[in-house]
């Protein structure tokens, strides 16, 4: 025999999770605008980091592998046309044509280096991409005097 669970506990956290919006909306003393605007803006930064998710997902490529290139090649763009001073839409094509060519050389090597490590290659990408990561950010920090 199937127990039927009341139906508040199906609905139980969903509506607790609002409950808390609204009072932490209402006690920050949030106007509809804002929330509205913010909703919006949020959710079509997550859609651009969603969608440049599912290219390398749908490869089949591993997201411990992928993301790191990708985001590091994005920083890298955006580094440099911030330094080149280019902002706009201009700033952000240029960003985007930078960073294919530099995710592609990335890609190359990363695929050399899992060629070489069959049978290790989730640890071989977390190692890579953790001393990737710190590397890209000791050259950044140094570059903008930090």
């Amino acid at each position: 025999m199937k127990l039927r669970r009341p139906p508040l506990a199906a609905i139980g956290v969903p509506l607790l999770f609002t409950l808390l919006c609204v009072f932490g909306a209402w006690v920050a003393h949030l106007t509809p605008e804002f929330l509205l605007r913010e909703l919006l803006s949020r959710f079509a930064r997550n859609a651009v980091i969603v969608l440049s998710l599912l290219i390398p997902v749908l490869a089949g490529l591993g997201l411990n592998f992928g993301i790191v290139l990708g985001a590091m090649a994005g920083q890298i763009a955006a580094i440099l046309v911030t330094y080149w001073k280019i902002g706009g839409i201009a700033g952000l094509g240029l960003a985007a044509l930078l960073a294919v060519p530099i995710a592609v050389l990335f890609g190359l090597g990363t695929g050399a280096l899992f060629n070489r490590s069959k049978g290790r290659e989730m640890v071989t990408g977390l190692i890579a991409a953790s001393s990737r990561t710190g590397s890209i950010s000791c050259c950044s920090c140094s570059r903008s005097g930090a």
